[in-house]
C-alpha cells in the first residue's frame, strides 16, 4: 500500500503550495542574511532575486493547478545528477532519502514523478553555469568564447530529456493529461529545485551561492527552454 499510486487529490495539491512557498520564504530568509557576506557580482545577483520575491512566490502559485488528472507514487524526492552514478556501461540511482528539504512531512510519502524531473533538468543548468564559472577563473579571456558552447549543450540536453521523458511517460498515469500542466509543473519543480540549492549553498557552500541564484533568476524569467 505504501507503494500504491494515488490520484493528486485538490489537499495534495493545496499541501504542496503551501509547502513549496514556506520552502520560499525560508529560503529568502538564508539569503538575506547572507547579504552582508557576499561581495559583488554575487551581492548584485542575490539582491536581484529578493527584489522578485512576491513575483517568485505568485509564480509558484500560478504554476500549480487547483487540480489535477494524474496518479501520484514513491519517487526519488531529490533527484539530480550528483544522485547518479555511471558505471561499466549502467546507471545507478542513490540516495532515495526524499532530500535535505521535503516538501512537507504530510506530503512525503507519494508525489508526482515530475518532482524528480524538474530537479533532473535544474541539475543540468547547474552542472553548466558550474562549468562555466570554473572556466572563468582558472581561464578568464575563454569565458565569452565558450559561454555560447555552455547555453546550447544546457539547452540541448534538456530538450533531449524531456523529449525522451515525454515518449516514455506519456499516457502513464502519473503523467498529467495535460501537456501543458506537465511542462508548468516540471517548471515549478526545478524552481523549487534551485531555491534548495540556494538554501544549501547559504548554509554549506556559500562560495557556489551565485550559480543557483543565477538559475534560479532564469527560471524565474522563463528562460530554461521547456
Amino acid at each position: 500500500a505504501a507503494f500504491a499510486p494515488e490520484a493528486v487529490s485538490a489537499t495534495d495539491l493545496a499541501c504542496w503550495r503551501a509547502a513549496l512557498q514556506g520552502h520560499a520564504e525560508r529560503t529568502f530568509g538564508l539569503l538575506e542574511r547572507q547579504i552582508p557576506e557576499l561581495a559583488d557580482p554575487a551581492r548584485n545577483d542575490a539582491e536581484m532575486l529578493l527584489a522578485r520575491r512576491e513575483e517568485l512566490m505568485a509564480r509558484i502559485s500560478d504554476l500549480l493547478p487547483s487540480e489535477l488528472d494524474a496518479m501520484q507514487t514513491r519517487c526519488h524526492g531529490n533527484l539530480h545528477l550528483g544522485q547518479i552514478l555511471v558505471a561499466h556501461a549502467d546507471v545507478v540511482i542513490i540516495n532515495f532519502d526524499g532530500g535535505p528539504e521535503p516538501l512537507a512531512a504530510e506530503c512525503r510519502g507519494k508525489r508526482t514523478p515530475l518532482v524528480d524531473v524538474g530537479s533532473l533538468v535544474a541539475s543540468f543548468d547547474a552542472a553548466a553555469r558550474v562549468a562555466l564559472e570554473r572556466i572563468s577563473r582558472d581561464h578568464p579571456a575563454e569565458r565569452d568564447r565558450v559561454s555560447g558552447t555552455v547555453s546550447r549543450w544546457t539547452a540541448e540536453t534538456t530538450e533531449r530529456f524531456l523529449d525522451a521523458y515525454r515518449e516514455a511517460a506519456s499516457g502513464s498515469p502519473g503523467y498529467p493529461a495535460s501537456a501543458d500542466e506537465a511542462r508548468e509543473l516540471i517548471r515549478l519543480f526545478a524552481l523549487h529545485f534551485a531555491l534548495d540549492a540556494i538554501a544549501c549553498a547559504v548554509e554549506n557552500r556559500p562560495e557556489g551561492l551565485r550559480v543557483h541564484v543565477e538559475g534560479a533568476l532564469a527560471l524565474l524569467d522563463q528562460a530554461a527552454r521547456f
